[in-house]
């Protein structure tokens, strides 16, 4: 891929961006998709639009397709939004493990709410036993990724 056809994807998604922020739904979903080739967070930007229904109808066949899509090029975000859909049964139907895996691919991919996630799952029984020290490790984990609400949640269970 040549460095200007990267340079004007990245300007498309990035006006894309400013679109979304100003509620120009249907120009922003435009911008992702001329972009979505060659900008993997595109895909992450569609698959939000759909899932909360900005600018287009929910559809959540629509929202596991461009969150599939961003994760399996790297986007975590999309990863641990797909934990969250299997873990509550949002437009899936609820599996735990999968809810697990996607959470903790999400964390290896750099999204320390995927490990916060996962802390939550074994702190609260959801899908697993329940497990207070595997839950403080995965809130360790999320808390040295940055993650405030970890932070917390370790020294709350530390004390």
């Amino acid at each position: 891929m040549s460095d200007n056809l990267l340079q004007r994807a990245q300007k498309t998604y990035e006006s894309g961006l400013v679109l979304f922020n100003q509620k120009k739904y249907i120009d922003a979903m435009e911008h992702f998709l001329k972009s979505v080739d060659q900008i993997p967070e595109a895909a992450f930007e569609l698959g939000k639009m759909y899932h909360s229904g900005f600018g287009v109808k929910q559809n959540y066949e629509r929202v596991l397709y461009w969150y599939q899509e961003a994760g399996e090029r790297g986007d975590g975000r999309a990863l641990n939004n797909l934990g969250i859909m299997y873990a509550q049964g949002d437009g899936v139907r609820t599996d735990p493990n999968t809810a697990e895996e996607y959470f903790r691919c999400s964390g290896e991919k750099g999204c320390a709410a995927g490990y916060y996630n996962l802390g939550m799952m074994y702190e609260t029984g959801t899908g697993v036993s329940r497990n207070r020290e595997r839950a403080l490790q995965w809130y360790r984990l999320a808390a040295e990724n940055g993650y405030e609400a970890a932070q917390k949640k370790v020294k709350e269970l530390e004390a």
